[in-house]
């Protein structure tokens, strides 16, 4: 039985005019835009492992990549949440096609002000009136604050940041007329490093590098500390200090989990990134970026002065 089907093969790639070559694989993923600059290092050395794997890498926004992950466009994603329920059931129903989800890492949002800017430390009340126009003028704020608008920068209308901020922090409330997009998210960082009355939004992957290598200052904007509900200076935390600690602990209070998806076998391109973006190489790479994984343990150490941080 061996021989005549290996003397068929051989037959139908004859009559075929020669040997089949397999296509090379392609990962192909919508990225949230915000988780760039964590995903792109993963993709990097991910790509050094398997040379002769294609990449097909979509960093866009979250609504965006939603709906290439939907229509097929891509094979998976990487989002700042899980797929909705609703698209998971549309899938299974209608196509009977089966997700495959984990989470990557704990990212947290950032708040940055210009450096000229003397208001570096907000509570979420504060942040939530801000965002709905409760409070307009940075002098509301404290006596420090300029007699000028708050202008709040997202980096687009259809991002995460937009969503965590609607879902998270207003409850569902809306935006003030002082909210607006600056188009991308390397956009709101600009934004804010040319205009001392600006506020931005961004995710903390975006900037912790810099923070981590002393080169902050080249990005023309300093961090703001955030409280939930302070009652002493001591409980505002600024996320650059110490990131993993406290994404840990949530004593900083705006983060947000970050996940992997993929729609295919088992032994499709999307999912061995997974398995490896999820594994320990990946989870290394995210923990040297300053978010938070998952899936590797973090020790944390007193130290002389009282101060719990990470080892």
């Amino acid at each position: 039985m061996k021989k005549l089907a290996i003397s068929l093969g051989l037959c139908l790639a004859a009559a075929c005019g020669g040997p089949v070559e397999e296509r090379p694989k392609v990962v192909k993923l919508a990225v949230d835009e915000t988780l760039k600059s964590v995903i792109q290092e993963q993709i990097e050395v991910y790509a050094k492992h398997f040379p002769k794997l294609g990449f097909d890498i979509r960093y866009v926004p979250e609504a965006e990549a939603l709906r290439l992950f939907e229509t097929d466009s891509v094979r998976g994603a990487v989002l700042a949440r899980e797929l909705p329920k609703s698209l998971v059931k549309r899938l299974k129903d209608s196509l009977n096609v089966l997700t495959t989800t984990r989470p990557l890492a704990i990212d947290g949002v950032s708040l940055v002000v210009h450096p000229s800017n003397r208001d570096t430390a907000l509570s979420l009340a504060q942040i939530r009136d801000i965002l709905t126009g409760k409070i307009q003028k940075w002098k509301a704020l404290s006596s420090k604050g300029a007699d000028k608008p708050i202008v709040v920068v997202f980096d687009h209308e259809r991002s995460s940041l937009v969503r965590y901020a609607v879902d998270s922090i207003m409850g569902g409330g809306k935006f003030g007329a002082n909210v607006h997009a600056a188009g991308s998210p390397d956009a709101v960082v600009d934004y804010v490093s040319k205009n001392p009355d600006a506020l931005g939004f961004v995710g903390f992957n975006q900037i912790s590098k810099a923070f981590q290598t002393g080169a902050d200052s080249t990005l023309g904007v300093k961090t703001v500390a955030v409280a939930a509900d302070p009652k002493s200076p001591k409980d505002y935390k600024r996320l650059a200090d110490y990131s993993h600690y406290y994404l840990k602990t949530r004593e900083y209070p705006l983060t947000r989990k970050v996940f992997i998806t993929h729609r295919e076998p088992s032994h499709g391109p999307a999912s061995g990134f997974m398995a490896f973006a999820s594994g320990n190489d990946g989870q290394l790479i995210i923990h040297k970026s300053g978010l938070l994984p998952v899936n590797v343990v973090i020790r944390l150490v007193e130290m002389k002065d009282g101060d719990l941080r990470k080892e």
